[in-house]
Parts: structure tokens; C-alpha cells; sequence
């Protein structure tokens, strides 16, 4: 079992590790048996015809339009932080079924069983646009159901609801319809009502809500997942919850080699000086789905190896930077097996030696593991940044499109402080079966109802860490 060290011993480590995930996913966390999504920040979404879902106002900036002699307010009042999903286009009448429409999908890491019910914030701007489809997978991705019939929903062998339909109302303004459970199991009709929206969750894992818009012009400005015995969410709701990305690539370059090492279960970061057995490791994640800006994040990674070479199991106090590839750069898009692949020549920002190239980087800072061979996951967070707020302003600016290309890749790149030729040092990979893989770890900025509860000097304090 993996040992989680305080900052004291090691680094701070955050809880709730994803218990399985696959490359590239972005996954919303349970705490204390509640899990808080924001729309605008999802795993994975898909278009449909003519039909998608939009992140408004952003990508989409909603002109007031006419729709059947009404005008509407777009953007919709009210959101949470002033983003929202939209189905467009903004028009009459139903685009899709329970399973054929544009849809949006949110995987939440579940550690507590029992009953979970959802909470919608949505909206639309009459009763055309305003009813949504609600389902859920495994973490095998297999839609949980039992079929439609032959029994109505709730009697003989129909227990398990296959989809709900939530009729939310509205009038373009999310606060005039907030936060609502009541739906219908497994109907496709004008209106839905009678069933809460829950599910009966019998073994923690990773599970998939997915909204697929019954009607054009169906928007969500958060939902909520959450244990039977926490209470509803009222007002604007609570803070998001926080998120854990994996990466969409990792691997580590050898000094003068052209091999490629992306497909190996550990990361090695070795600095030998000008010898060839230098590693340098690679860490890319997609942050592409996220349009809220963070108030905290954190990197943790599991050691895999810490020992002194040569057959001496002795573990060592070792000492890592981490450089930021920055935005725009022309080799973030590098390729992590195959043809084409990352190694010592192609690698981007890459020096001689333990060198990395500061004008095409960051840096960030310094963390440290212990001395202890492995199985322990250390944190780099924005504590251990060089300046104030390094590691948080690099991720915000890649959200926040600063560099103009906005492709959501974010890459770290690690070297080892010590040289040493003889130690070894290595952290698991996203293809490592044993252990956990790297994990972007990102907190956000609480609502506005949350800020107001805690008072504008401790969300100052939030933002502005101190080290």
C-alpha cells in the first residue's frame, strides 16, 4: 500500500486518490460524500447533426434571439461564475432520443455506497427547451440498466432506472429553477415528474453521468452528485468540487538516445551530469475541458524506485525541479509512442546535459521525495513554486487561452536536483499497473455563495497562498 507523507516528511498529499483511471480523464472527486460539478468543466463531449454543446459565453456568446415570437436572454441569468453549457442551436423542438443525442459526460470517483441522487442547476427559456436526459455508466463504461420492460419502472424486474427525464421550466434565468432531483424513470414525454433522479451505488469506482438534451437550447450551469444522506443544495450551491486529470502522455528521455521510453511503466528522472545514463521525465495533461480558472493545484506523483544503484536497496533524500513548457510552444504536442515519438533529440525544451532551456520554459520550483525506496506519493503544489503563485498562473494561463492557441496541453517537465550517477529514482506511469499514475490535481474558486460564508479576507487568503 502506497504511503501518504506529510509536508513535514515529505510533501502533503491531497485525499481521495482516483482508485482507477485512464489516460487523459478528468475525474470529480467525492468529499464527504458530495461531489459539485460546474458544466462548463466536464470529462468528455459530443456532437450530434447539426447539434452540440457549447461553453457560454466563451465559445459561444449567445446573441438575444427569436425564437416562436419570443425574445431571449442569452447569455442565461444567473450563473454560478458566469459560464454555462448550451445545447445550440437555439431553437424549437426536440434533437435527440436518451442515447442519440449531443451529449455531456462528468466521471465522478464514488467511495461511499448507498443511494446518490442528482441535482440539476439548468434551465431554458420556455417549455421547448427545457427538458434533458439524465444517465449512468460503470467504470467499465457500461450504461447502467435493466431494460424497459415488460414491468413498469419500479415493480417486477424493472428496479433499476435506465435514464430519467428532468422537465426543468425556466425563463433563461438559472436562480428561477435551481437545483432540481424530480424527474420520471424512463419516459420521452412533454413533461416529467414523480421519481427522484438517483441510483443505488453498490461498490466504490468511477461512474459517468451523462445529460443528453431531450430539446434545443437546454442549458446546465451545475449539477450535483450526492449521498442520500447529504442535504440539498440551495441558493447558488456549494464550491466545485475538485478535479484529477491524468496524463494524456508521459514518458522520460535519455541523455544522447533515440530510443523512446513512452510505453514503460515508470518515469525515470536520473541526473548523472554529461554521462548518457541522464534521464529527463515528461509529463503532459489535457486541460482542455476546464473553463474555470483554479485557485489551488498540485501534482502528486507515486515513487516507483528510489535506491542508491548498483544492487544497494539504501533509499536517499532526493531533490526534483519542475520546468513548465510554455504556451505556444512548438513541440507541446509531442508524441509520446510511435511514429515521431519523444526521445534526447526531439524532446522540447531539452539542454545538454541536465540542462532545460529556460527561454522555452518555467520554472516552477523544487520538491523532494524522502528516503524511502517507494510506494510513496509526493506533491508538488504551489507551496514549493519558485515565486508566489507559479504553478496556479501557469495552469490559469492556458485556461484562460493567455497564449492565444488554447489546445489545453499543459507539460512538466522534471530533472533531479542531486547528481548522483548511482541512484536511482522513478515514478509510476499512466501504463503502470501497481501504482497510482501522475495526477493533476486542480481546486476552484468558490461560488458566490460559498465566498460570501467564508468572507472576502479568507477567499483572499484562498488565492493568495503564502509561502
Amino acid at each position: 500500500m502506497s504511503q501518504r507523507l506529510g509536508r513535514a516528511a515529505a510533501a502533503a498529499v491531497c485525499l481521495g486518490v482516483v482508485s482507477f483511471a485512464g489516460a487523459g480523464e478528468l475525474i470529480y472527486v467525492e468529499q464527504d460524500g458530495v461531489i459539485v460539478m460546474e458544466a462548463e468543466t466536464f470529462s468528455n463531449r459530443t456532437a450530434f447533426s447539426s447539434h452540440d454543446w457549447q461553453v457560454v459565453p466563451t465559445e459561444n456568446t449567445g446573441p438575444t434571439v427569436n425564437v416562436d415570437s419570443n425574445t431571449i436572454n442569452n447569455p442565461y441569468l444567473n450563473a454560478r461564475d458566469g459560464l454555462y453549457m448550451q445545447n445550440f442551436p437555439v431553437q424549437s423542438g426536440g434533437n435527440g432520443g436518451t442515447t442519440d443525442g449531443p451529449f455531456l459526460e462528468y466521471k465522478v470517483q464514488i467511495n461511499t455506497t448507498g443511494i446518490w441522487k442528482v441535482y440539476l442547476r439548468a434551465s431554458g427559456h420556455d417549455g421547448n427547451s427545457d427538458s434533458m436526459f439524465i444517465s449512468l455508466a460503470d467504470e467499465n463504461g457500461v450504461h447502467i440498466a435493466d431494460g424497459t420492460g415488460p414491468d413498469a419502472f419500479g415493480t417486477g424486474t424493472n428496479l433499476i432506472a435506465d435514464w430519467y427525464e428532468q422537465t426543468i421550466g425556466g425563463n433563461a434565468d438559472f436562480s428561477t429553477s435551481a437545483w432540481k432531483n424530480d424527474g420520471e424513470a424512463e419516459v420521452n414525454a412533454a413533461s416529467a415528474s414523480g421519481d427522484p433522479t438517483q441510483w443505488n451505488i453498490t461498490t466504490p469506482g468511477v461512474y459517468t453521468l451523462r445529460i443528453d438534451p431531450r430539446e434545443d437550447g437546454a442549458a446546465v450551469d451545475a449539477l450535483t452528485f450526492q449521498h442520500t444522506s447529504t442535504a440539498a443544495p440551495t441558493g447558488m450551491g456549494p464550491y466545485q468540487t475538485d478535479v484529477h486529470i491524468t496524463p494524456d502522455a508521459d514518458a522520460y528521455v535519455k541523455l544522447d538516445d533515440t530510443s523512446n521510453h513512452g510505453t514503460e511503466t515508470g518515469v525515470y528522472v536520473k541526473n548523472a551530469g554529461s554521462s548518457t545514463t541522464t534521464r529527463k521525465g515528461y509529463i503532459r495533461f489535457d486541460v482542455s475541458n476546464v473553463h474555470n480558472l483554479v485557485t489551488d493545484a498540485s501534482l502528486q506523483l507515486e515513487v516507483l524506485l528510489n535506491d542508491s544503484g548498483g544492487g544497494d536497496p539504501t533509499p536517499n533524500v532526493v531533490h526534483f525541479n519542475v520546468f513548465g513548457l510554455n504556451d505556444e510552444n512548438a513541440g507541446e504536442d509531442w508524441i509520446e509512442s510511435g511514429a515521431g515519438s519523444i526521445n534526447w533529440l526531439n524532446a522540447p525544451a531539452n539542454d545538454t546535459g541536465n540542462g532545460i532551456d529556460a527561454a522555452q520554459t518555467t520554472f516552477l520550483g523544487t520538491f523532494e521525495i524522502p528516503a524511502i525506496h517507494d510506494s510513496v506519493i509526493v506533491e508538488f503544489s504551489d507551496l514549493d513554486s519558485a515565486t508566489q503563485n507559479a504553478l496556479i498562473d501557469f495552469i490559469n494561463d492556458e485556461i484562460a487561452d493567455a497564449g492565444g492557441d488554447r489546445d489545453g496541453l499543459v507539460t512538466f517537465i522534471l530533472t533531479r536536483v542531486d547528481e548522483n550517477g548511482g541512484w536511482n529514482t522513478n515514478f509510476h506511469s499512466s501504463e503502470s499497473t501497481s501504482g497510482q499514475a501522475p495526477t493533476l490535481i486542480l481546486q476552484f474558486i468558490p461560488e458566490p455563495a460559498s465566498a460570501l460564508l467564508m468572507g472576502v479576507a479568507s477567499l483572499v487568503m484562498i488565492r493568495r497562498r503564502q509561502h
